[in-house]
């Protein structure tokens, strides 16, 4: 897993990877000031985005969202990749000539009956 910038940055084109000691604009509620990337961690969980650590010139940190500056995870490996619609598709029309094959081997116990067969076919 790597954080990367989403869009340019003083120093930093979108892509490149953040990296601890980076410079970056950041906009505060006061005021835009250049601040230090100081520390961030990965999400904790598949819907979070993870957090960074900035430090200000006074010394004072705060911890953002990595949205916040401008970034985000790439290659996670805690969420899913999905399929194509094409594979969905495919394995839907194979469920589909299953049931279809039962019904017409006479199983009346077959999983979806006829009416939904024809109605969901591709």
């Amino acid at each position: 897993m790597k954080l990367i910038y989403t869009e340019d940055k003083e120093t930093k084109r979108s892509g490149d990877l953040v990296e601890v000691g980076d410079k970056i604009l950041f906009a505060d509620v006061d005021a835009d000031e250049v601040v230090t990337v100081s520390f961030f961690r990965p999400p904790h969980k598949p819907s979070s985005s993870g957090k960074v650590s900035v430090k200000y010139d006074d010394g004072s940190t705060t911890e953002v969202y990595v949205g916040v500056i401008g970034a985000e995870w790439i290659e996670r490996e805690d969420r899913s990749k999905g399929i194509t619609l094409e594979e969905a598709m495919a394995r839907i029309n194979a469920i589909v000539s299953q049931a279809d094959a039962q019904f017409n081997a006479g199983d009346t116990h077959a999983t979806f009956n006829k009416q939904t067969i024809d109605s969901i076919r591709f």
